[in-house]
């Protein structure tokens, strides 16, 4: 019976701590934090281009991103296809994001490049979330 009590704890406690639809080990874990920190760090980058009205850099962090979703998907190639799925959605809410962003660039209107900056955050934000706390970058 206390068996049984355990493994009722255990199965409760893993839906807590791990993300639905995601194994409770990831199969690249150093991968995927290698990919999150590249996430966080381009999306720095933009920021500073952006600051800095070094608008012409944007389309190459633009396709920086690309890359790091290519890196991503490699890193969760052999996870469930339910979290597959979940996580894809979100590379590609941060991929449309700093596609505005740079976009924004063109045409620098403040307004527009700082809400494109602030949704690119979010996006990035949301992706990061998707994994366990330890592999998330502080950005």
């Amino acid at each position: 019976m206390q068996n049984v009590w355990v493994m009722a704890v255990l199965t409760t406690l893993s839906f807590v701590v791990v993300p639905p639809g995601m194994a409770a080990e990831l199969t690249a874990p150093a991968l995927v934090q290698a990919s999150l920190k590249r996430f966080a760090h381009d999306d720095a980058d933009m920021v500073r281009h952006a600051a800095a009205k070094a608008y012409e850099r944007l389309p190459k962090e633009e396709e920086d991103f690309a890359k790091d979703a290519d890196l991503l998907r490699a890193a969760i190639h052999d996870e469930p296809a339910a979290f597959r799925r979940t996580v894809e959605a979100r590379i590609q809410k941060v991929l449309t994001a700093s596609h505005d962003v740079a976009t924004a660039g063109m045409k620098p209107v403040d307004a527009e490049l700082h809400s494109a900056l602030e949704a690119l955050a979010e996006a990035v934000r949301e992706l990061n979330a998707e994994f366990p706390a330890a592999l998330r970058s502080s950005g």
